[in-house]
């Protein structure tokens, strides 16, 4: 485990990886935020593109083939969980260690 700080790029693109949208759908969704007179950044998708590896090296998120379902434990904010489920959940999946 380890606590980390992100960057607003990296936080949001993490934030958003909830397994049922695809790169192509994300990229048009992020420029579609730029409104009437506002031009798209050029490099907005190499952006993405370069942020999104950065999280996958750093094995914060994964691409995958089709749509899944997070677990509990990664679908909810912490603040809605039930802990203990939460807690066995994740040792179940072998996404953490007792």
């Amino acid at each position: 485990p380890r606590m980390i700080t992100m960057d607003p790029w990296p936080q949001l693109i993490y934030l958003e990886a909830n397994g049922q949208s695809t790169i192509y759908e994300f990229v048009y969704q992020m420029a579609a935020k730029y409104g009437r007179g506002q031009e798209i950044p050029n490099e907005l998708d190499i952006t993405i593109l370069d942020m999104i590896n950065s999280l996958m090296n750093d094995r914060l998120i994964e691409l995958i083939d089709s749509k899944k379902e997070l677990p509990y434990y990664l679908d909810k904010p912490i603040a809605e969980q039930d802990k203990e489920k939460a807690h066995q959940l994740m040792v179940k999946d072998g996404f953490i260690k007792e």
